[in-house]
């Protein structure tokens, strides 16, 4: 297995287990990455702003496994993504707009959800029990809360205020949501 991170304009792989670095993989007009997932065939995914003829732009690339990195979609109807989260059914994106978005293999973006709060940082997804439907879940840095969100346009932020929250993450196997509350130096550790 390998860990991947997004750092800077490019993204570095490290072997799990040992902890070997495997190289980076420089990112064509990257300015800078926000975030990277990898789904299940081994695809990764990665986010943040894009160097342009006059301005940034959001972008979000595709890094086959042969490691050929391509603009897989690009533009304002992103929002400016700040985390995805890859599944075999899709890329998930959560943006500075507020907007929780499906993006399909060709780059179409479908909006699936919007806070009016501010910026979303962090995405996780929590597996459905008993045959429910998977929650995802994003950070609001606006009005400091965790939302939880479904694919039929549902977005509800959960009833306990989170002081300066940072990128949440899921852990999967215990159910669990973690988020860093970056002014207090402290992980909260939620069962949603």
């Amino acid at each position: 297995a390998v860990v991947w991170v997004a750092d800077g304009s490019q993204l570095r792989r490290f072997a799990s287990q040992s902890g070997a670095v495997l190289g980076p993989i420089a990112v064509p007009m990257a300015a800078v990455l926000h975030d990277v997932s990898v789904a299940p065939d081994g695809t990764a995914f990665c986010c943040g702003l894009r160097l342009g003829t006059e301005v940034l732009g959001a972008a979000v690339w595709r890094v086959g496994l042969d490691e050929a990195v391509e603009v897989l979609a690009q533009g304002a109807e992103l929002g400016n993504p700040q985390a995805l989260c890859a599944t075999a059914s899709g890329l998930y994106l959560a943006s500075a707009d507020g907007g929780f978005r499906l993006l399909d293999g060709k780059g179409h973006a479908t909006l699936l959800a919007k806070v009016d709060t501010g910026p979303l940082v962090g995405l996780g997804r929590l597996p459905g029990r008993d045959g429910a439907a998977p929650s995802w879940f994003a950070c609001s840095t606006g009005d400091q809360a965790l939302y939880r969100f479904d694919l039929q346009g549902g977005a509800l932020p959960l009833p306990r205020p989170l002081p300066s929250p940072g990128r949440c993450g899921v852990d999967a196997r215990r159910g669990r949501v973690l988020v860093p509350l970056l002014g207090v130096g402290r992980l909260e550790v939620l069962a949603p």
